[in-house]
C-alpha cells in the first residue's frame, strides 16, 4: 500500500513540476483547435531542449530518472503532431506514410537482424575503406536529411510565432508522365510561405553543424530525427512492442557488451545520431569538451512504445492518462 502511494506521489509531482516549469497543462483530452496544438508544439519543442540541457549539463552521468524524463517528452510531443499533420497540414517534404510494425518476422523480430546486418556493415566499412571519405559520403546524405526532419520539427513553431500580417501562400509543384490513363504523378508536392520559411532556418543550423560540429546544432538536429523517428513508426499492439524491446534487450548485450563493433562505429561515425552535452559548462561554457552522451535509439525505441500507450490512452476517453503516465513510475 505504501509503495502504491510512493509511486502516485512520485507520478504527482513530476507532472506538477513539468506543468509548472513550461508553464504548459498537460491536456487530458484531444487537441480540438490548430492554436491548441500549436501552443503545445512551440511549448514541448523548446521544453524538451532546455530540460535537457539544464540536466544532463549537471550530471557526471546519465541517470535513469534523465533518460526517462527524456523519453517522455519526446513520446508526449508525438501524439499531436501526428493530429495536425493528418487534420491540418500537408507538409512540403514530409508525405511520409505511417510505418506500422506487425508481429511477424518482416516487423519487430526482423528489426534487430536488419540492425545488426547493418551495423556490422559499417564496422566492416570503417575498417576497409578511409574513415574520412566515407564520413564525407555520409556527411552529405544526412546533410539533406536532417534539413527535412528539422523543418518538419519547426513547422508547428513557426506557424505560431510568424504574425498574421505575413500571408501564408500556399503553392503547389505537380509533374505529371503521360497522358490519359497512363498518366502517373512524379512529383506533387504542396507547400506555403511558411515551409520555406522552416525550411531556411534549419538549412541555415544544418550549415552550421557542418561547418563547427558544435553540440547545439548536433542536439537540435538529433531531436529532430528522434521525434521523427517516433512519429513514423507505429507498434499496433502490446505483443509487438515486447517482442520489439526483448530482441533489442539481446541485441544491446551482444554488440555493446560482446563486441567492440558499437564502440568504434560510434566514434567513426560523424552525424547527429546521438545527443551531447557538455559536463563542464560551468567552468568552459559551451565551449566544454568533456560531454556526457546518450544514443538516439535510447529516445526512439521506447518513445515508439509510450507513444503507443498515450494513443490508447486517447482511444479509452478517459480523463486521466493512466497507462501514458505509468511509464513515469520505475
Amino acid at each position: 500500500m505504501s509503495a502504491s502511494i510512493n509511486c502516485s506521489k512520485k507520478l504527482k509531482v513530476l507532472k506538477t513540476a513539468f506543468e509548472t516549469v513550461f508553464n504548459l497543462r498537460l491536456p487530458t483530452k484531444p487537441y480540438e483547435t490548430l492554436k491548441d496544438y500549436q501552443l503545445f508544439a512551440y511549448a514541448s519543442d523548446f521544453s524538451c531542449i532546455a530540460t535537457i540541457c539544464f540536466t544532463l549539463c549537471r550530471l557526471d552521468i546519465l541517470s535513469m530518472e534523465t533518460n526517462e524524463f527524456i523519453i517522455y517528452i519526446v513520446g508526449s510531443n508525438v501524439e499531436p503532431r501526428l493530429w495536425f499533420q493528418k487534420i491540418h497540414t500537408q507538409f512540403l517534404f514530409m508525405q511520409f506514410p505511417l510505418y506500422t510494425l506487425e508481429p511477424h518476422f518482416i516487423g519487430p523480430d526482423a528489426l534487430e537482424i536488419i540492425a545488426s546486418v547493418a551495423l556490422f556493415g559499417l564496422y566492416l566499412f570503417f575498417k576497409i575503406f578511409s574513415k574520412n571519405r566515407i564520413n564525407l559520403l555520409l556527411t552529405g546524405y544526412f546533410f539533406f536529411l536532417s534539413i527535412i526532419a528539422l523543418a518538419h520539427l519547426l513547422s508547428p513553431v513557426v506557424n505560431s510565432l510568424i504574425p498574421a500580417a505575413v500571408p501564408k501562400i500556399p503553392f503547389d509543384i505537380h509533374f505529371t508522365k503521360g497522358k490519359g490513363k497512363t498518366k502517373e504523378d512524379l512529383i506533387n508536392y504542396k507547400f506555403s510561405t511558411h515551409d520555406i520559411v522552416c525550411l531556411i532556418i534549419s538549412t541555415a543550423i544544418d550549415v552550421w553543424y557542418l561547418i563547427e560540429k558544435h553540440w547545439i546544432a548536433n542536439n537540435m538536429l538529433g531531436l529532430a530525427f528522434a521525434v521523427n523517428g517516433v512519429e513514423m513508426l507505429h507498434l499496433n499492439n502490446i505483443v509487438t512492442g515486447c517482442i520489439l524491446l526483448s530482441g533489442l534487450f539481446f541485441y544491446d548485450i551482444f554488440w555493446v557488451s560482446g563486441t567492440n563493433v558499437m564502440v568504434t562505429v560510434a566514434k567513426s561515425f560523424e552525424a547527429p545520431i546521438k545527443l551531447g552535452f557538455p559536463q563542464d559548462w560551468i567552468t568552459n561554457g559551451v565551449n566544454g569538451s568533456n560531454f556526457a552522451m546518450l544514443d538516439l535509439g535510447d529516445i526512439v525505441i521506447p518513445g515508439i512504445f509510450i507513444a503507443l500507450l498515450l494513443r490508447f490512452d486517447h482511444s479509452t476517453k478517459r480523463k486521466c492518462r493512466l497507462y501514458f503516465y505509468s511509464t513515469l513510475i520505475r
